[in-house]
């Protein structure tokens, strides 16, 4: 597949999920003409370009049969999980901004600013992480010449792309301002990240021994400082 013809499918599948995301449940909730859902699909549609960039420069990503993840019971009823829970948090949204419009008006407003910023930040996060990543950036597998990544952002937290991820979901819910939606979210990435995040680095230490765990001293997980 040329490499024209492998962005436009990849770009193709983008504009899918953020339609089955965004789009759609905006428009069955009567609010895909506010502010919110426009910035919403912007927002993701140029985020996740940074997954068709990653697709195009380094091909395609290995099969979701050879992830580690869906090797293990428990991580894939995290992932059963993670699909309906992302699922809800992005059809409450609107829902719930759909029933304040019944009977007021809503402004774009601080916590929706707050929001644009965390998704603005989120593709930064991702925009560092996937560039500094390369070709290492893919299912839970061990790559041939596999290493361990320490530059850039790799300096300061061990899993950058699962944090821009979760910036942009909570900036998702502040955009909406729907705080149903953020508890959902928070059980959504305790489930889904912490069951990725401890199999991805127990597959690192298997295979690196002594100089993952030293990154792992070095470093926090999701947010430097903090955790």
């Amino acid at each position: 597949m040329n490499g024209v013809l492998k962005a436009a499918l990849l770009f193709a599948l983008l504009l899918l999920l953020v339609g089955v995301l965004i789009i759609l449940p905006a428009y069955l909730f009567g609010v895909s003409s506010t502010l919110q859902a426009q910035v919403a699909a912007a927002g993701y549609i140029v985020f996740f370009s940074n997954a068709v960039w990653r697709g195009t420069q380094h091909g395609g990503f290995v099969a979701s049969k050879d992830d580690k993840q869906v090797q293990h019971t428990g991580g894939r009823l995290a992932a059963a999980f993670r699909i309906a829970g992302l699922l809800g948090v992005h059809w409450l949204a609107p829902y719930t901004v759909a029933e304040v419009l019944s009977t007021t008006t809503i402004d774009f407003g601080a916590p929706a600013m707050l929001g644009v910023a965390l998704m603005l930040i989120a593709f930064g996060v991702n925009f560092s992480a996937m560039r500094t990543l390369g070709r290492f950036w893919d299912k839970l597998v061990i790559k041939e010449n596999h290493r361990v990544v320490r530059d850039g952002i790799y300096s300061v937290i061990r899993h950058p792309i699962y944090t821009s991820y979760i910036m942009l979901f909570v900036g998702y819910c502040f955009l909406y301002e729907s705080w149903l939606s953020l508890v959902l979210l928070a059980a959504v990435s305790v489930v889904w990240f912490g069951s990725r995040i401890k199999i991805e680095e127990n597959m690192l230490v298997e295979k690196f021994g002594d100089e993952y765990r030293d990154y792992m001293k070095r470093t926090k997980r999701l947010f430097p400082f903090v955790y």
